[in-house]
């Protein structure tokens, strides 16, 4: 991504993770790429929530400091009618590619762990 966090290269795993159709990719703002609820109606970067999106902020933190970030964070998207919760670990690191700045951004979804956790943690109220 680039300082706009607009995509310039992206894997399959992220296509699939995001459900995300391939002409909506290439230097888009990732969230009008993943379909955030917050990049409706005006677009990814232009709402009152993204000032506090974890992915904007660790590509600007990885641009700023020349360093790796790491994060998590929960992260709404449209899908069809419906708005789909994703629990996400967002690492970002600073990348030099023909003497351009570009950040690497590693989306990882924890949802399932987190479903796991708190079932456990659930489960182990119930029985005390």
């Amino acid at each position: 991504m680039d300082d706009d966090v607009r995509i310039h290269g992206y894997n399959l795993a992220g296509i699939l993770l995001f459900d995300i159709e391939l002409s909506r990719v290439s230097r888009v703002r990732c969230g009008d790429a993943f379909r955030c609820v917050y990049s409706m109606p005006d677009g990814c970067g232009e709402s009152k929530a993204c000032k506090n999106c974890v992915i904007r902020n660790s590509v600007r933190k990885s641009y700023g400091d020349i360093k790796a970030d790491r994060e998590q964070t929960e992260i709404q998207l449209i899908r069809g009618n419906n708005i789909e919760q994703i629990q996400m670990v967002v690492t970002t690191e600073p990348l030099q590619y023909n003497d351009e700045l570009y950040v690497i951004v590693i989306l990882e979804d924890i949802t399932i762990e987190k479903i796991k956790e708190y079932t456990a943690h659930y489960l182990l109220r119930v029985v005390k």
